[in-house]
């Protein structure tokens, strides 16, 4: 099992808006006028009210929902992430039941803005637009939306440092600060410190 932790990770990176969230429970700014997404929502309707109120998506286009888990090893404490992604088409004459499809947890309708259903709890979630055109894939730059208790605990200077010694570098004179840390290709030191190589 690799040990992993959430964070604020850079999930994407193009040349397409980035989607803003804000917000305890996730909301995007990504308007959906009247429409209250229920189980007999469908991907049709979503997808016209996502076109018709955001200049910046076209149909055709895709919104994936990213979500990944804090999680504990009940047997020795490590901690990993569970993650899952739903993606949607934007197509406006689909007649698939969107909760088919795609979870509440990423599709749901805040204040007449795509979001989430709850609060994040030791989770982080993100959204991402798409596009594809004559074969090329265009994203928007996204960022893990995060709350997490265990990445305060890990990202401390002090584990920063019990990190930076794991890949073989040396603490300083000082708390926290580290002198050196060697280059690491691909997958090398990472056994050193217990983890599988991602």
């Amino acid at each position: 099992m690799r040990a992993a932790v959430v964070a604020p990770y850079v999930i994407s990176q193009g040349s397409l808006p980035a989607i803003r969230t804000e917000g305890v429970v996730p909301v995007t700014d990504i308007v959906l006028g009247t429409l209250r997404m229920d189980g007999d929502t469908t991907v049709g309707e979503f997808a016209r009210a996502v076109v018709r109120h955001n200049s910046g998506f076209r149909y055709v286009d895709w919104l994936s929902f990213f979500s990944l888990r804090q999680e504990t090893d009940g047997q020795d404490g490590h901690p990993y992430v569970t993650a899952s992604v739903h993606r949607v088409c934007l197509a406006p004459a689909d007649g698939t039941r969107l909760r088919d499809v795609a979870p509440a947890s990423g599709f749901s309708t805040v204040g007449g803005r795509l979001g989430a259903d709850a609060a994040l709890a030791e989770s982080g979630v993100a959204w991402v637009h798409s596009r594809t055109v004559n074969g090329r894939v265009y994203v928007s730059s996204q960022r893990l939306v995060v709350a997490n208790e265990l990445l305060e605990r890990y990202g401390s200077p002090g584990m920063l440092t019990v990190a930076a010694v794991s890949y073989g570098g040396s603490a300083g004179r000082r708390s926290g600060e580290v002198a050196s840390v060697p280059r690491l290709r691909p997958g090398q030191g990472v056994r050193r410190a217990g983890i599988e190589p991602m």
